[in-house]
């Protein structure tokens, strides 16, 4: 695929459900000047390409069906696909994931900051994807990086619609002490809807996988609770980048009311800046202390699920000492038992030797009186 120099492709899996907002999601890509690639198995494509013939469909040869029940892809795979292009800076996109305010700089935004470089973002959840107002989610939704970057992926079995997934993306380059820059800026909007998130899954990926493969190799000698501090930290940075976007003269038209001429332009700018300064420093304050929040409450999960798993393994521990002595117990009772016999016996022998040995006797004697 021949691309611009300038451009960026993004790779995504389109789902065969929710089709109208992934349409309008995706039409905010492509009017920021993404080149957009879907990456499914075919029976999704033929159900899903009529809806998008302005974009392009790879098809993959495996999936994870037997695994979860439906065709995710895996993350791997979208790998190996960018690996195959000529783009120089790529991006994984979830599918539903609407761009805001998005101006025409940002894809030279983009390839400035992603030099050796990963930069990711979350998703603001809206009741509906015309509003701006919104909870900033813990998961991260679309990623850009530096081609070059592919490298330090490998297999590991994460699936786009599946949990942890994201997280990975940003602790494995960060594993091997590449840059990773986290977007402030309420960019990346997203409709809420019904879903099941399996967090018995989640847990075991960032444990077995985020923590034990990637962290561990980042800060050896950390307990489980430091390295999920660390995880946290690594994630919800609280350094990264601010991108100047144009949401807010959409959302304050009133300052472009201003009288639109000598001072009255300049007051009108002043104005409109000392605004945007204010918005974006409350929206960082409450969006940092949000996550803090959940940070900690994390934490003390884990710090829960620890203490809980070192009592059970008392309980464990206990349970086997308990069946130890029940067993010598019962060997001990076998050992007095036979014990037990063997002295009886031996009353016994002795008592019937006594009677043998008087009937010997009164035999002798009558025979000599015989």
């Amino acid at each position: 695929m021949a691309l611009d120099k300038k451009s960026i492709l993004v790779t995504t899996s389109i789902a065969p459900n929710y089709i109208d907002i992934q349409r309008s999601a995706i039409d905010t890509w492509i009017k920021a000047g993404f080149t957009v690639v879907s990456l499914n198995s075919s029976e999704e494509i033929d159900v899903i390409k009529p809806y998008f013939p302005d974009i392009t469909f790879h098809t993959v040869w495996r999936t994870a069906k037997e695994k979860y029940g439906k065709p995710y892809v895996y993350i791997y795979d979208f790998m190996t696909y960018l690996k195959s292009s000529n783009s120089k800076v790529c991006g994984i996109i979830n599918s539903d994931i609407h761009f805001k305010g998005l101006k025409k700089d940002f894809i030279n935004f983009i390839h400035k900051e992603t030099v050796d470089s990963l930069v990711y973002g979350h998703r603001v959840d809206v009741d509906h994807i015309s509003s701006t107002d919104g909870i900033v989610s813990n998961g991260v939704d679309f990623f850009f990086f530096d081609q070059q970057l592919l490298s330090v992926y490998e297999d590991d079995g994460m699936c786009m619609g599946q949990p942890a997934w994201d997280w990975w993306m940003v602790c494995v380059p960060a594993a091997y002490h590449k840059r990773t820059k986290r977007v402030f800026s309420k960019i990346a909007y997203h409709q809420k809807h019904p879903q099941k998130w399996d967090q018995a899954l989640n847990q075991h990926l960032i444990e077995t996988v985020v923590m034990e493969k990637y962290l561990k190799r980042l800060y050896p000698g950390l307990s489980h609770y430091e390295l999920n501090t660390r995880m946290w930290e690594i994630v919800i940075s609280s350094t990264g980048l601010e991108y100047q976007s144009s949401s807010i003269e959409q959302i304050s038209p009133s300052i472009s009311g201003l009288q639109a001429s000598g001072h009255g332009v300049q007051q009108a700018d002043k104005a409109k800046q000392l605004l945007e300064e204010r918005l974006n420093g409350l929206d960082v304050r409450m969006t940092e202390r949000s996550i803090q929040h959940e940070g900690r409450i994390n934490d003390l999960n884990v710090l829960v699920t620890e203490k809980f798993n070192l009592l059970d393994g008392r309980i464990k521990e206990m349970e086997r000492l308990f069946q130890e002595l029940a067993q010598q117990v019962t060997t001990t009772l076998g050992e007095l038992t036979t014990q037990k016999d063997q002295t009886k016996a031996s009353v016994w022998n002795r008592l019937l030797g006594n009677k043998v040995g008087k009937e010997k006797k009164s035999i002798d004697s009558a025979k000599e009186i015989i």
